[in-house]
């Protein structure tokens, strides 16, 4: 009799232990449901590589087997860098209604993440916050974000993408390698395509130059093997900066420049004089 009394003993206080691990101040493991629970904003702080807080996440990488959903409770407002960094077993984040920020890196790796929904309101999404989130299809950005860091989603799995109206600049390498990106639609808001911007990617057919892109930086296009057709709607180049290499390695002869009725002259012109580049075909837009 003692000693089953023992072996319940021993059982309870395993059991314990378990249950000690997968439940800590501010966060919880469901593991019957596989949620990973994020209740307060304290376990949320920006973590770093140099003075080693990195190691502190233990709680999500220790356990990174027992959860593959992932969801904030209403009163958190920022997820700070690092924060869940090669996570790779998250497929779903339910982000709280009141979210400002993701730092940088946050999900960097989490390369089982499908499809997310950025909550309207945040403001700020982090360098390469998405980065390597390699099944990553769609992502849904609220035009609240007015800041998009560079690489956020390199090498993602992104087939098309909406830059939100308050966004004013593509930053560097934004969509660096993503080989299967295919459409990207940008807002008369944006005034800049930072280097790298599309860099490989090797799906995209298209692109649409808002009006208002004062600035297209070096190697923006290179590596686009499938580029086809590049739409301009400029009326004048008085305040445009196109560097010379934005096509750098292509086979310019078979992009199409697509511009506005009558301007075709003064493209061909503008191209040739400025970019010394007479291989662009230009066909004026009908």
């Amino acid at each position: 009799m003692k000693h089953v009394i023992f072996l319940f003993f021993m059982f309870c206080c395993s059991i314990q232990g378990v249950s000690a691990e997968l439940k800590d101040n501010g966060w919880e493991i469901d593991t019957t449901t596989s949620v990973l629970t994020i209740n307060s904003q304290t376990p949320l702080r920006n973590y770093k590589f140099e003075d080693y807080s990195y190691y502190d996440r233990k709680y999500w990488t220790n356990y990174s087997d027992k959860y593959e959903f992932l969801r904030f409770g209403n009163n958190i407002d920022s997820i700070g860098d690092l924060s869940f960094l090669y996570c790779n077993n998250i497929k779903k984040i339910s982000f709280p209604d009141k979210l400002k920020k993701i730092g940088n890196n946050s999900f960097d790796g989490c390369s089982k993440l499908d499809s997310i929904y950025i909550p309207e309101g945040t403001l700020y999404l982090g360098e390469s916050a998405f980065s390597r989130c390699n099944k990553l299809k769609f992502i849904f950005i609220p035009n609240s974000v007015c800041r998009i860091g560079s690489f956020a989603f390199s090498r993602c799995g992104l087939i098309d993408c909406t830059i939100p109206k308050s966004t004013k600049m593509i930053n560097e390498g934004l969509f660096f390698e993503c080989f299967d990106l295919q459409h990207v639609y940008m807002h008369d808001s944006v005034f800049a395509i930072d280097d790298w911007a599309f860099y490989k990617c090797e799906s995209l057919k298209e692109i649409d130059i808002p009006i208002s892109v004062e600035k297209i930086g070096s190697a923006v296009f290179q590596g686009c093997v499938s580029l086809e057709r590049i739409y301009f709607h400029y009326t004048d180049f008085c305040t445009i900066h196109i560097k010379k290499d934005f096509c750098e390695g292509l086979d310019t002869s078979k992009i199409k420049i697509i511009v506005p009725k009558g301007l075709k002259k003064k493209y061909t012109l503008f191209l040739f004089d400025f970019l010394n580049n007479d291989f662009l075909i230009i066909e004026e837009n009908v």
